[in-house]
Formats: structure tokens, sequence, C-alpha cells
């Protein structure tokens, strides 16, 4: 009982200081604005528009979202370092830091953007549902707001930081510390739902769900934390490409080719996590079983070669 409240609290305390840095930064970011506003108001003898402030507001800091990521990363981090300064071992156990196979690489790639294809066409198909539509725009515009910003520094924040940060929280600590208290399978699936509900929006907690499932079961697969951040940075960072250089309608002009190849490349890449040499360094369970480092499962003859 004892390990299941201590590596509970740690998750918990791993979240906490992530969502408390972002609402910090937030607030901050926000509070120069809304207070000009206010004090414009009041100098000029007019009534205040509380909803059109709050809209304006909301607007304003929708579009500071790349900034409130950037500073909430670099909040965090000496938290997170705290918390494991004592317990380094732990750390690179959660973190494996192993090189990838060079033969994975595009692989990873491949799979990252034909994933992100598959999520904008299982998007477009919801989106037509009547019962849905308001939600999708509401989720549209929110996503609106952060890819109309600067672009170098979307695809910098959103594009990049964010998924390393990401996949070092959910796949590597939250992960590891389930994996204490679970079997990693099991251990794969929570972090996953863990991940959906972080985002706390409906429609990106959904698909957030499915890419967490798919990006531990990479990172289960291969025992390196750089696959599925590999991954997790190609799915991101093809979103804020397509939305700066390609409209609506140049992907609607070849949706069909972009549909058959993207189904074709994602099963292809996925056979290729499923069954190549390079993917059998999977995790055992042997932290939640003997709670000491797992040993890394090496195929007979592997030599480095593709």
């Amino acid at each position: 009982m004892k390990k299941i409240l201590k590596a509970v609290g740690i998750i918990l305390a791993l979240l906490v200081i992530y969502y408390a840095a972002q609402s910090l930064v937030t607030i901050v970011i926000a509070i120069v604005p809304l207070v000009r506003t206010v004090v414009s108001a009041a100098s000029s003898n007019m009534a205040l528009d509380v909803e059109g402030i709050t809209n304006e507001l909301l607007r304003f800091v929708g579009a500071q979202t790349p900034w409130v990521l950037l500073i909430a990363v670099a909040v965090t981090v000496p938290f997170y370092y705290l918390i494991y300064r004592g317990r380094r071992q732990e750390l690179w156990t959660f973190v494996s830091l192993k090189a990838i196979h060079p033969v994975s690489v595009p692989v990873l790639v491949v799979f990252g953007l034909t994933l992100n294809f598959m999520i904008e066409l299982l998007l477009g198909l919801l989106s037509q549902i009547s019962g849905l539509r308001q939600i999708f725009e509401n989720y549209n515009q929110v996503t609106d707001l952060i890819f109309n910003g600067s672009f170098v520094l979307t695809l910098l924040a959103v594009g990049i930081v964010g998924p390393i940060f990401e996949e070092l929280l959910f796949r590597g600590l939250v992960f590891g510390e389930l994996r204490k208290l679970t079997k990693v399978r099991v251990a794969i699936f929570i972090q996953a739902l863990l991940f959906g509900v972080y985002h706390m929006n409906l429609i990106q907690g959904a698909y957030a769900f499915l890419i967490g499932i798919l990006l531990g079961y990479v990172y289960y697969r291969s025992n390196s934390i750089f696959a599925p951040m590999l991954v997790h940075i190609t799915v991101n960072s093809s979103s804020v490409l397509l939305s700066e250089f390609l409209s609506g309608g140049a992907l609607e002009k070849w949706s069909g080719v972009i549909i058959i190849a993207s189904v074709l490349l994602f099963i292809v890449t996925g056979a290729f996590i499923l069954t190549h040499r390079s993917f059998r360094y999977a995790m055992d369970d042997s932290l939640y079983l003997q709670n000491h480092t797992p040993r890394l499962q090496e195929p007979p003859g592997y030599g480095g070669e593709s």
C-alpha cells in the first residue's frame, strides 16, 4: 500500500505542477491587457462590457498559447529535478535514452505523419454529425487562435518543445511510476487515459488518448524515449506546417489520394513496428513483479543490422 500511495502521489505531483505552471503563466500574461482595459474604461467613465472583455481576453490568451507552453515547461523542469534528484537510477530507468536504430527513424516519421492524417480524417467525419457540430466549432476556434500566431514560435512550442516535454512526462515519468504498480500493458492504457484527460478538451482528449496508446506501445516496443518523441514531434509539427502552407481546398483536391496513401503507409509502418527486430527491445514487468530495473530483451543474434 505504501508503494502504491507513493507512486500515485508522485504522479499527481507531476501533473499538478505542470498544470499549476500553465495556469500561473496564463494569469500573468492575462493581467496586463485586463488591467489596461479596466483602467481605460474607468478613465472614460464607460460601463464595463464584461462579456466583451472576457471574450477578448480569451482570444488574447489563446493566441499566447505557445508562450504559455514554453514558459510553463521552463518553470516545471526544475521542480521535476527536485523530485528525482535523489532517485537518478529510477529516473534513467523510466526515461530510457537508448539510441534508436537508424532504419527506424524514417519509419517513425512516416508513422507519425500518416497518424496525423488519419486523425484529421476521423475528425472530419465526426464533425459532420449534427450533434457534434457545436463542439467542433468551439474546438476549431481554439486551434485557429493557436495556429494563427507566429509560425516559427508555434512550430517551436507546439511542434517540438511540447511533444518532447510531454513524452518525458507521460511516456517517461508517469508511465514509469505506473509500471511499479501494474503490468506494462495496463500501464500503457492508464498513461494514455491520463494523457487524454490532461488536455481538458473533449475532442483533443479523445484523440490524445488514442495517440497516447500508440506512443506508449512504441515506447514499450523500442525501450527508447526517442522513438515516441519522434512520432509525437512529427504529428504536431505536420499539423502546424499543414495549417500554415496548405489550405483546406488544396488538401481537398487530393483528399482521395491522401486517404488511401495514409491508410496504406500507416498499416505498413505499423507492421514494421510490430515485427522488425529493432522494435523487439520490449519492456518486461520486472518493475511491477520484483521492483528492480527492467532488463532489455534483446533479440538473439541482433548485431545492429537492418
